[in-house]
């Protein structure tokens, strides 16, 4: 594998209540590369995303581009790896789109005219730039979820990784999230149940279950494999459905 851009090795992580949600898990990911990583309700899904910037914390070790993750380095990690959650509301809480969007870049010492160019950017690139001086909660799902992604991306992150990024979508905008993820010359990670999406989108996948990595390779090889995919409570996407048929 090329020079990877995250490095994970042995990672565990039990829940508060001593659950645990990731057991010694290891995976490399390129620069670059789009990974999917799919798996049932309770997989370790979210919580394998939310380690990579250090909003969780657990045992074993995370190297994104060299440097650990760890306290020292949070603030560094955090303009490297830029975290999309699923529900938008959680990501977008200022007055307009423009200040929700200037927020990241802000607090990382930006100033205001910088902040306010990388912004307007970042919403060009989600075709959103006209909703500058909208109301966040006022626009639609999927405009709201295009939003977050520029909150994201007005920090220039080296990688993007999005929590069920389609939840909640109608058919028209989760095929403009697609053109838009797939037009980002970024290292991007998705956790997510939508399969047909992750096949459109991802070349490698890795399969979770119980936090354990079950299976990992390309994409429609693993998305093909019926009986793995049943065994731990998935189903073929359509495309592939129809085209065995």
């Amino acid at each position: 594998m090329a020079h990877s851009g995250i490095k994970i090795e042995g990672l565990s992580f039990r829940y508060p209540d001593g659950t645990p949600a990731l057991r010694e898990l290891s995976l490399e990911i390129a620069r670059g590369e789009r990974v999917g990583i799919i798996g049932p309700n309770g997989a370790g899904k979210s919580t394998l995303l939310f380690t990579l910037n250090g909003i969780y914390s657990g045992e074993g070790r995370i190297e994104i581009s060299g440097k650990e993750v760890n306290e020292r380095n949070l603030k560094e990690i955090r303009r490297k790896v830029g975290l999309v959650f699923q529900d938008p509301v959680d990501q977008l809480f200022m007055p307009t789109v423009l200040e929700d969007v200037a927020f990241g870049p802000l607090n990382l010492g930006c100033e205001k005219a910088e902040a306010v160019r990388l912004s307007l950017e970042a919403l060009k690139a989600v075709g959103m730039e006209n909703a500058r001086d909208k109301i966040s909660h006022h626009l639609s799902h999927g405009e709201k979820k295009r939003v977050s992604v520029a909150t994201v991306l007005s920090m220039s992150p080296d990688i993007i990784a999005l929590d069920e990024p389609t939840s909640n979508l109608d058919p028209r905008a989760r095929m403009e999230l697609l053109d838009i993820l797939s037009g980002l010359d970024k290292t991007v990670i998705i956790a997510s149940h939508d399969l047909d999406f992750v096949m459109r989108l991802c070349g490698r996948t890795v399969l979770l279950d119980g936090g354990r990595i079950k299976a990992q390779g390309e994409t429609r090889k693993i998305l093909s494999e019926e009986t793995l995919l049943e065994r731990h409570g998935l189903l073929l996407p359509p495309a592939i459905e129809e085209a065995a048929k």
